[in-house]
């Protein structure tokens, strides 16, 4: 009983032409058609519904990026970098607070919930917000300013901490 490939192979194609032509293949190769196209348009659907920009921003920051027009930031940015020029020391104070106020309003945008920012800054993951800890080393002397009535800033230390602030809010591309 010799059988030779060409044979077999006739065979083959006989059966796959056969199968071809059946009314089961037909319906079955129009069925994954349809079916290819409904899980594409599902795709599309979960892409658009899902925001996948939002969800990227989630990724990158820890939550969606703030929705404050830039030039009203700015506009609050150089008013906070404005009271350095005056030459009080008090003043300095006051932009370091303004400063922490606006960072705690930019935290509480993206999606970090808490009644302050030292609640929004424990929820910082590793990673999420390269600035947080500099944010963190800024909202101290921030709180030093709070409670302590004998505490004092130089222009130097206002600049250096305005520049930690500055750090995060073009971190967040606001600047």
């Amino acid at each position: 009983m010799s059988t030779d490939i060409p044979s077999i192979v006739g065979i083959a194609v006989l059966l796959w032409h056969g199968l071809q032509q059946s009314a089961l293949y037909s319906l079955a190769a129009s069925l994954l058609k349809i079916y290819t196209v409904v899980v594409c348009i599902d795709v599309i659907l979960l892409l658009l519904l899902h925001d996948v920009q939002s969800s990227l921003q989630k990724q990158r920051f820890g939550g969606r990026r703030p929705l404050i027009p830039l030039a009203k930031f700015l506009k609050r940015w150089e008013a906070i970098k404005a009271r350095l020029e005056s030459g009080n020391p008090s003043y300095y104070k006051a932009a370091i607070l303004e400063a922490d106020a606006l960072a705690d309003e930019m935290l509480g945008e993206i999606g970090y919930e808490g009644g302050n920012i030292g609640e929004r800054l424990g929820l910082i993951m590793p990673g999420q917000i390269l600035s947080a800890e500099r944010l963190q080393e800024a909202h101290k002397i921030r709180n030093r300013i709070i409670h302590d009535r004998e505490f004092s800033l130089s222009r130097e230390e206002a600049d250096e901490l305005l520049a930690f602030y500055e750090s995060f809010f073009k971190e967040l591309e606001l600047m």
